[in-house]
């Protein structure tokens, strides 16, 4: 198993990955998980400590841009939402928060292989094609086929990267 560090957008480490990732950490042991079980354990507390980075992070946006009351508090409605001066203000913070999602987080991850996945219930190419960073082989795959689309020019590079 490979220890490496990958770039992810805030966006798809909060979205596909995430929610493809933690289900695996609760893995029944047997026979055929235990590498799978051992990468997981050794990556969860890096995925862990970028989602309270995260949190952290979209909450210092949203209150950079919503009113306070007079204690310095954000102001919050009915709905559970920060209040803002305007739609316009609340529109304009919500476009700041999806730019910054786009930036790219760098955590450590511990790899495994797709065979590392045999027999795992659920387990599909929407969630291979959400962990594909945490897939070795998948990645290793993705490489050859860019090889291959570059050489002898079937694919465009923008193609291969999304």
């Amino acid at each position: 198993m490979i220890a490496t560090k990958i770039k992810i957008s805030w966006a798809d480490l909060m979205g596909s990955f995430i929610n493809h990732f933690i289900p695996l950490a609760g893995l029944k042991s047997n026979e055929g998980t235990g590498r799978l079980k051992y990468a997981v354990k050794q990556t969860l507390p890096n995925v862990q400590k970028a989602v309270k980075d995260y949190n952290e992070k979209l909450r210092e946006h949203y209150e950079k841009g919503c009113k306070f009351d007079d204690n310095g508090n954000p102001v919050i409605d009915e709905q559970n939402r920060y209040g803002y001066e305007s739609t316009q203000k609340r529109k304009e913070t919500l476009k700041n928060i999806k730019d910054w999602e786009k930036t790219k987080v760098e955590i450590e991850i511990t790899c495994v292989k797709m065979s590392d996945f045999e027999g795992v219930p659920n387990f599909n190419t929407a969630t291979e094609l959400a962990l594909d960073k945490f897939i070795t082989d998948v990645n290793d795959q993705y490489k050859e086929f860019e090889e291959k689309a570059s050489k002898n020019g079937t694919a465009k590079k923008s193609e291969v990267e999304a």
